[in-house]
């Protein structure tokens, strides 16, 4: 996920909603994961299933 830091760190974005879609919602799991203290709270929409 260091590529979603280097965006969030360039548009100087340190807290976030996360708001996912399909695919996106796994991107964002994994990140919620890794920095849950840079989240304010998440929705993930259609995630799918296994």
């Amino acid at each position: 996920m260091k590529w979603l830091d280097e965006v969030l760190h360039t548009l100087e974005i340190e807290k976030f909603y996360f708001l996912s879609h399909s695919r996106g919602s796994f991107v964002a799991l994994f990140y919620l994961l890794e920095h849950p203290e840079k989240v304010l709270g998440s929705i993930l929409i259609d995630g799918g299933y296994q």
